[in-house]
């Protein structure tokens, strides 16, 4: 008999672990969904600015919290701007950059810059805009920008960033 009620309080202790379990999941799940409308609502924001500058939004994602920053391209003569984004601020207005985006590069340096280009000219839709980017960098005509939401007031700006220099073994592959 003792044997018995030892096995129903291990089972009762076991189900009581799985009702937890379940919660967590549940919860888990729940703020899965509340993050991707939040990706959603980030991704339309990015868009509807991006297209109102100007600016053509390029397919993919490049790096972000919750996978969530898109890259888009504006092109005038051998002028190139890209515009990555949406970054939201912390309370206190800090932006954050990835440090680990697109192969482990620090979003907008020369490396994540290079990946980028490697990655669009991989894609026969997109290989004119890597050509553009190439082209614009080496001539110094490239432009960066990041798309910021302040979290404290939902206020939207683009930021100019500072173009790295373009990596001596860059200017030498042909487009």
């Amino acid at each position: 008999m003792a044997c018995t009620a030892k096995a129903l309080i291990v089972v009762g202790m076991l189900l009581a672990h799985a009702i937890g379990v379940a919660q967590q999941i549940s919860s888990e799940s729940q703020r899965g969904a509340e993050m991707s409308e939040e990706a959603k609502a980030r991704t339309t924001l990015f868009e509807s600015v991006a297209l109102r500058k100007g600016f053509r939004v390029i397919g993919g994602r490049y790096g972000g919290d919750l996978q969530s920053d898109q890259l888009a391209i504006s092109t005038d003569g051998n002028v190139t701007a890209l515009l990555l984004g949406p970054k939201v601020t912390s309370i206190s207005g800090d932006v954050q950059l990835d440090q680990s985006s697109l192969g482990g590069h620090p979003q907008l340096s020369a490396d994540w810059i290079q990946e980028v280009v490697r990655i669009l000219d991989a894609d026969s839709m997109h290989a004119s805009d890597a050509q553009a980017i190439r082209s614009s960098w080496r001539k110094g005509q490239l432009l960066l920008a990041l798309l910021v939401v302040a979290k404290s007031d939902g206020d939207v700006k683009l930021l100019r960033i500072t173009t790295p220099e373009v990596p001596r073994d860059f200017n030498h592959r042909e487009p």
